[in-house]
């Protein structure tokens, strides 16, 4: 039962290779999450460049390093992707909650574009006759929301 000249045999295998990482990868990371030993859990952790991450921390911790000096080792731009996902976790959050409890519409104590200084001299959308602006935007006045506005 060997590959076919295709090569499917050697796919399948290295499927089910990244399968059994992927299930020792979960076993060491509840260890680790379970006892907070990360010596143990670095035993569990396979070899392998999908897991090089989780074995740098692991390895830093099970040395003694504080978590701060353990996220050190790793690469800035590498560290900087954790941050900036989650900081958007806790933007989708926000606004999840925000849409749920108060709609898409402006509420009091928000922050909103004050649309006469925006549109024509009057305070009427600009005339499509007129030619569009050139050069800089001018600025734009913004204004908290309150009950009465």
């Amino acid at each position: 039962a060997g590959a076919g000249a295709d090569g499917a045999g050697s796919g399948a295998a290295a499927m089910a290779n990244e399968q059994a990482v992927g299930a020792r990868a979960m076993a060491a990371q509840r260890v680790f999450a379970e006892t907070g030993d990360a010596a143990a859990a670095l035993r569990l952790m396979p070899n392998g460049q999908s897991v090089q991450m989780e074995r740098t921390l692991l390895d830093a911790l099970a040395g003694g390093l504080s978590a701060v000096e353990a996220l050190q080792r790793l690469p800035r731009q590498l560290l900087m992707l954790y941050v900036k996902a989650a900081q958007s976790l806790v933007f989708n959050h926000v606004l999840s909650h925000r849409l749920r409890h108060r709609g898409s519409g402006p509420t009091p104590g928000d922050l909103v574009e004050d649309r006469a200084d925006t549109e024509g001299p009057t305070g009427t959308p600009p005339s499509p006759s007129r030619p569009p602006r050139r050069g800089p935007k001018p600025p734009v006045s913004v204004r908290a929301l309150t009950e009465a506005s």
